[in-house]
């Protein structure tokens, strides 16, 4: 998973402890492709497809576009057809050998972002960590949630990451369920006093 934050190491790991007091079999293993590998195909294969779709529009209406999806989209402008269509067999050689390997597996566990959520103004897309391990569902066609694992000492939400095999979101759902059963954290919300309008 690379490195996490010392608070969502922490998070994470209570959170397969609970999954195991609830008789949920936990490996800890090691994936052909590590999660965050996925980031930059997957942004590749985002700019060059959306800049095929959407260049028109974007020319015509960046000024009122979201900026990273703008920029997102621009990045796609450069990539040849040739280097979309590797991409694209990339990703399809990536998902046979990944499913291949999750098919023994009811699921694979993951913190959702890698920090505690960072101020708005200071994340940069094109670089940004907190889908250095959600992109990996989208590239590999996973189905995946997000379910909260508990607060930083400042009261930061943290998210577990079930990802599960191919077409099988039932499985995805009842491991969610499972972890919300012992989470303690199913039905509490952190503290946004001070953040009112």
């Amino acid at each position: 998973m690379g490195e996490l934050h010392p608070e969502v190491a922490r998070l994470y790991l209570e959170a397969l402890e609970r999954l195991r007091g609830a008789d949920v079999a936990i490996e800890m293993v090691q994936p052909p492709q590590a999660l965050e590998t996925s980031f930059t195909p997957n942004g590749l294969l985002m700019g060059g497809e959306g800049w095929r779709i959407w260049k028109d529009r974007i020319l015509a209406h960046a000024e009122v576009m979201d900026p990273w999806i703008v920029r997102r989209f621009e990045a796609g402008r450069d990539v040849s057809d040739a280097r979309l269509a590797q991409a694209h067999a990339e990703r399809a050689a990536g998902q046979s050998e990944f499913h291949a390997w999750l098919s023994q597996y009811d699921g694979l566990l993951s913190p959702t972002c890698p920090i505690p959520a960072p101020p708005l103004d200071t994340i940069d897309e094109t670089t940004s960590p907190l889908s250095r391990l959600t992109r990996a569902a989208n590239y590999l066609d996973l189905p995946g949630i997000s379910v909260p694992c508990g607060l930083t000492d400042e009261g930061l939400p943290v998210g577990l990451q079930i990802l599960g095999r191919p077409q099988d979101e039932s499985s995805v759902v009842a491991l969610g369920v499972a972890f919300e059963r012992v989470s303690g954290w199913n039905g509490r919300s952190p503290d946004l006093s001070g953040f009112e309008a």
